[in-house]
C-alpha cells in the first residue's frame, strides 16, 4: 500500500480540509488523458501517463496520434522535467521494443523513476511482459492491475485484436 501525503488546503471562510490524492486518482487522470486520443490513434492503444513526486503531478501526457510520440515521451515534449525518484502511472505496460520509437521502458529507466504503476499489461505478443521485466531488472518497483478493467474497456478494440 502506498503512503498518502496529505495536502492541507485552506478554503475561504471554511477552515481547513485535507485532500488526499490516491493511486486511483492518478490512474484515473491517466485514463482520462488516454481517452483524449479516441479516434486519433488508429489501431494503436489509447495510453495516458502521469508522473508524480510526493503525490504531486510533475508532468503528464498521452499517445496523441497514430505513429505519434508514445505517452511517456509525450509528457516531455514541451520541457524536460526532473522525474528522478518519481512514481509513474501509465495505462498500458511501457513498451520494451525499439521500432519507430525508442523503448518506453528504457526511457523510464534512464529517467531514474522509482516506481511504475500500470493499469494493464500489453497483450501484444511483441511485448509479452518484457517492459515490466526491464523495469524490475533495473530495480524499479512495478505494480500492475490498478484499474485494469477500466483500461480494457477504454481499449476494447486493442485488447480484442490480441485474443
Amino acid at each position: 500500500m502506498s503512503f498518502f501525503i496529505c495536502t492541507l488546503n485552506l478554503l475561504k471562510g471554511q477552515g481547513f480540509y485535507l485532500k488526499i490524492r490516491t493511486d486511483i486518482d492518478f490512474m484515473r487522470e491517466a485514463l482520462m488523458l488516454a481517452s483524449q486520443a479516441k479516434d486519433k490513434v488508429g489501431h494503436d492503444p489509447l495510453v495516458g501517463v502521469v508522473f508524480t513526486k510526493n503525490r504531486h503531478v510533475i508532468t503528464k501526457g498521452f499517445h496523441e496520434k497514430l505513429f505519434g510520440l508514445h505517452a511517456e515521451f509525450s509528457a516531455f515534449k514541451e520541457q524536460d522535467f526532473d522525474v528522478e525518484g518519481s512514481t509513474v502511472y501509465v495505462t498500458l505496460e511501457p513498451c520494451a521494443h525499439d521500432d519507430y520509437f525508442p523503448s518506453c521502458a528504457q526511457f523510464l529507466i534512464r529517467k531514474k523513476v522509482k516506481k511504475v504503476v500500470i493499469a494493464s499489461l500489453d497483450p501484444n505478443p511483441i511485448e509479452n511482459g518484457d517492459g515490466v521485466q526491464l523495469l524490475k531488472k533495473a530495480g524499479i518497483e512495478v505494480v500492475t492491475g490498478l484499474m485494469d478493467a477500466e483500461n480494457r474497456l477504454l481499449n476494447l478494440n486493442y485488447f480484442e485484436r490480441f485474443k
